[in-house]
C-alpha cells in the first residue's frame, strides 16, 4: 500500500488541477500553486494543499486520500482540523476533498459529508464539511471519457476498471500522451 500511496501523491503533486477540477466539477479552476502540507498538529502532513482561483475568488483546496485504517469519524475530525489550520495560516476559504480509495459502486461519485461537533444553538452549530470523491461510483469508460487525464492511472478504482482489458486500454492511452516524458509515462 505504501507504493500505491506514493504513486497517488506523485500524481497529485504533478497534476493537481485534474484532481481539483474533477472533485469540484469545475474545469475552469486555475491552480495557482501548492501550499506547504505540514500542519502543526500531531506531526501530521496532509496529502495536498493548493491555492486556487475560481473566477475572481481565491481559496485553498485541501486533499486527503482515505485509506481503510481510519474510521470515518476520525477522518472527519482530521479533515476539519486541517481546514481550521489551513484557514489560520492562509486566511482563505478552505474546500476539502477526501478521495475514498475503497468506495462503494452504489454510492455517488461526489457527495458532501459533514461532521457536527458543536452543541446545537439557536443559529446553528459548529461543523466541518468536506467533499467525498468515490471513483467506485462510476464506470471506467466514464472516467476515461472525461478530460482529466491525470486520473487515468486510477481507472482500477472505478466500478469496472480492475479488468485486464480496461487496464491494457488505459495503459495504451497513457503511453500515447505525447506531452508526457518517458519517466512520467512509467510512473502512470
Amino acid at each position: 500500500m505504501e507504493s500505491f500511496d506514493q504513486s497517488l501523491k506523485y500524481l497529485l503533486q504533478h497534476e493537481p488541477a485534474d484532481f481539483i477540477r474533477f472533485g469540484l466539477a469545475d474545469p475552469s479552476i486555475k491552480v495557482i500553486g501548492p501550499l506547504p502540507s505540514g500542519l502543526p498538529s500531531r506531526s501530521r502532513d496532509v496529502d495536498g494543499g493548493y491555492l486556487i482561483e475560481q473566477g475572481d475568488n481565491r481559496s485553498v483546496v485541501h486533499i486527503e486520500f482515505h485509506r481503510r485504517h481510519q474510521s470515518l469519524e476520525d477522518l472527519a475530525i482530521d479533515v476539519t482540523e486541517a481546514q481550521i489550520r489551513f484557514y489560520r495560516r492562509e486566511r482563505l476559504p478552505v474546500l476539502s476533498q477526501v478521495w475514498d480509495l475503497y468506495g462503494a459502486p452504489d454510492e455517488p461519485v461526489l457527495s458532501d459529508r459533514t461532521l457536527h461537533f458543536g452543541a446545537p444553538q439557536k443559529s446553528g452549530r459548529s461543523q466541518g464539511l468536506y467533499l467525498r470523491v468515490n471513483l467506485r461510483g462510476m464506470g471506467a469508460e466514464e472516467l476515461l471519457s472525461q478530460g482529466f487525464r491525470a486520473l487515468w492511472p486510477l481507472v482500477t478504482l472505478t466500478r469496472d476498471g480492475a479488468s485486464e482489458a480496461v487496464v491494457r486500454r488505459t495503459c495504451i492511452a497513457i503511453e500515447a500522451r505525447a506531452e508526457l516524458s518517458e519517466l512520467e509515462r512509467q510512473t502512470c
